[in-house]
Parts: structure tokens; sequence; C-alpha cells
């Protein structure tokens, strides 16, 4: 987080955008067609919301940095763009809500063991024991549940 705030700090001369609000900066981003004035206002924005940024993140000491600073800037772009300038939401608002739930979202998705079973699985490559498996499982499951307690 700070090596990114430092290295943003550092590329971009943006003491025109400093006094600026960030609703302002947003509409300059979209009004943008140059990349250097959208990665410069991008780069103003992040700056600005720091301080919150860092907020947002202690809440989720289970990710890695990496994962915190590439979801921050992931959410900032696509925030960025989708942002409806004449909408009834700040800019702020609308980063802070979309930001926490990007974390939860990654956060749910390092907790998931129920398809990680899947991804692990091996196929036999004996044609004999897949043949095997396949029928205990036909025969397993035509039974009644209580004759299948003991069985060997």
């Amino acid at each position: 987080m700070y090596q990114t705030l430092r290295f943003f700090t550092r590329s971009n001369n943006f003491k025109d955008l400093e006094q600026i609000s960030i609703d302002e900066i947003v509409r300059r981003f979209k009004n943008a067609k140059d990349n250097n004035v959208r990665g410069k206002c991008m780069s103003a924005i992040y700056i600005k919301l720091f301080p919150m940024i860092i907020k947002i993140q202690r809440s989720f000491p289970t990710l890695t940095m990496e994962q915190k600073v590439d979801a921050c800037l992931l959410v900032l772009q696509s925030n960025l763009e989708r942002y409806k300038i004449g909408d009834k939401t700040k800019f702020t608002s609308y980063f802070y809500g979309n930001l926490q739930r990007f974390f939860i979202t990654v956060q749910n998705k390092e907790k998931c063991h129920k398809r990680s079973v899947w991804q692990h699985m091996v196929e036999p490559k004996d044609v004999k024991t897949k043949d095997y498996l396949f029928d205990i499982n036909k025969s397993t499951t035509n039974k009644p549940a209580e004759s299948r307690l003991f069985q060997t």
C-alpha cells in the first residue's frame, strides 16, 4: 500500500490537482482522452483516498498486501470508468462501498474449500480401477441406508 503511494507521488507531477476536489478530478478523468492525463487523475485520486483505503484494508487481515493493492487499483480504475457524473452519490461513497465488497469477495474466495476438492481430483488411468469405482458407486446407491452402515 505504502509503496504504491510512494510510486504515485514520485512518478506524477500533479500540483495542479492538489487543490481540486475528488469529484472534479473524476470529471477531468472522464473528459480526458490522453492516457497520461487519465493516469495523473487516477494517481491523484488514489493519494487523496489513501487514508480511507488504509482504514478499509485493516479490517481484512487475512488478505496479503499484494491482493489488497491489486484490489484497490482494480476497483479504482473500474469505478472511474463506470461512475456517472450526474449521480446522487459522491465518488468517495461509491468507491468505499465497491472496495469493501470486493475485499469481501476476495476473502470469501480464499476461504471457500468446497470447490478446491475438484481442482485436485485425479482421474484413474487404469480402466479396471475406474470400472471398479463406478461399480461400487452403483451398488451402494441401490441399497437402503441402514444396510450400508457396516459394509466392508
